[in-house]
């Protein structure tokens, strides 16, 4: 699936998301995502919802299907998509 997807792109640069990226996608949720969401701000945004968060992005990342957008010019991650697998245990 990463090769269809990886790679460059007018000004973006597409990449497979590792757990080298764990703080910078973490950190981009949080910036541009999470803090504004009405539950966050209706609860109050702390440390302890961050930690909570990481660890989500982390087992997102565990999966290998998960990709982040980077602008050329400036290496500023714009999107990050987040995926994860689920199995079934019988």
């Amino acid at each position: 699936m990463a090769e269809h997807v990886v790679g460059d792109w007018k000004e973006f640069t597409f990449e497979l998301a590792t757990m080298a990226h764990e703080e910078e996608i973490a950190q981009h949720v949080r910036e541009y995502f999470l803090k504004d969401e009405t539950m966050n701000v209706y609860l109050g945004w702390d440390d302890n919802n961050a930690k909570n968060h990481n660890s989500m992005v982390r087992i997102a990342l565990t999966h290998r299907a998960s990709f982040i957008v980077r602008e050329k010019a400036t290496g500023e991650v714009l999107l990050q998509e987040l995926l994860r697998t689920f199995q079934h245990l019988n």
